[in-house]
């Protein structure tokens, strides 16, 4: 490490072009998936769409060559509150970086999706103990210093 150098922690990972990329890959996903979201599908089913399509433009040779450090995780389990196997809690997005910063953790981009569909899915039930506030008390995707949410409203 140089003389003033600051060792750096995970949010320095968290640069404008990671973010930027993430959201292009989301932005793509959607596009390219976009004729299959109806307002009758399920959350599960937009997002393997989307997720589909994402995995598609990386595996394509058109996309500029910046993209090979990114892979994909969908509906990846997580450990929490002592929960196993299927009933784990599943993160739907993951945009992972193959860089190496100084603290050796890869960063991940996570995008949580919500289906938001009156009555049945109204925006209340995403603020509560199942929703936002697993993410702002650190009981999910703790590893990720900044997350996304997309809402699917339909």
């Amino acid at each position: 490490m140089e003389p003033g150098e600051s060792e750096g922690t995970i949010w320095d990972t968290y640069d404008q072009s990671f973010r930027e990329d993430a959201h292009q890959l989301l932005a793509w996903g959607y596009q390219d998936a976009r004729q299959l979201i109806t307002s009758d599908r399920e959350e599960t089913d937009i997002t393997g769409f989307i997720t589909e399509a994402i995995q598609a433009r990386l595996s394509s040779s058109g996309i500029n060559d910046r993209f090979d450090r990114y892979s994909l995780k969908d509906d990846h389990p997580i450990p929490d509150e002592g929960r196993t196997g299927k009933r784990r809690m599943r993160i739907d997005i993951i945009i992972e970086s193959s860089s190496r910063p100084r603290h050796k953790q890869r960063p991940w981009y996570t995008f949580e999706a919500k289906r938001l569909c009156k009555p049945s899915h109204p925006i209340s039930t995403y603020v509560g103990q199942e929703g936002m506030i697993r993410f702002v008390q650190g009981r999910y995707a703790v590893a990720c210093p900044e997350v996304a949410m997309l809402g699917y409203v339909q």
